[in-house]
């Protein structure tokens, strides 16, 4: 479940009131402060109601380049519901070394775990941490039900 400081730090990061979704769901996007930009991906897709799927993330800088050693969270939920999943998705560590840096070659990220319990619009949330400071943007996807 999504604890209270998740709801601000949305709010705060303008997550929409009514989710919509222009035409190409998971489309690359900036995020909110130009500083990365983001395309999605579901495997499956489509997801299956009730079971889990994987959540792919693909980040590079603003000339395209991979963001290949910042870190990505992933998460989802439903505004409209005011709850979340009742899984909380696991991230890939990526390729570390033994000094603790972990690198995403070629900006893919990802995280399982995610299972839709019901249908309806949910948002994902892609929290970037980089180079150029933290920035986030949202994808609504719409379970059908």
């Amino acid at each position: 479940m999504i604890g209270g400081w998740w709801w601000l730090a949305l709010a705060c990061a303008g997550a929409p009131e009514s989710p919509s979704e222009p035409a190409g769901w998971g489309a690359l996007r900036p995020t909110q402060g130009k500083k990365y930009q983001v395309e999605l991906s579901l495997t499956p897709e489509p997801p299956v109601m009730g079971e889990l799927f994987r959540v792919d993330a693909h980040v590079t800088h603003p000339d395209g380049t991979p963001l290949d050693a910042g870190k990505v969270k992933l998460n989802a939920l439903m505004p409209q519901h005011g709850h979340g999943m009742a899984t909380e998705p696991q991230m890939d560590p990526g390729q570390c070394t033994e000094e603790k840096k972990c690198t995403h070659p070629d900006g893919k990220y990802w995280a399982e775990g995610f299972k839709f319990h019901m249908g309806g619009a949910w948002t994902i949330t892609v929290e970037v941490e980089g180079p150029l400071g933290p920035d986030s943007t949202s994808f609504v996807y719409e379970m059908p039900g």
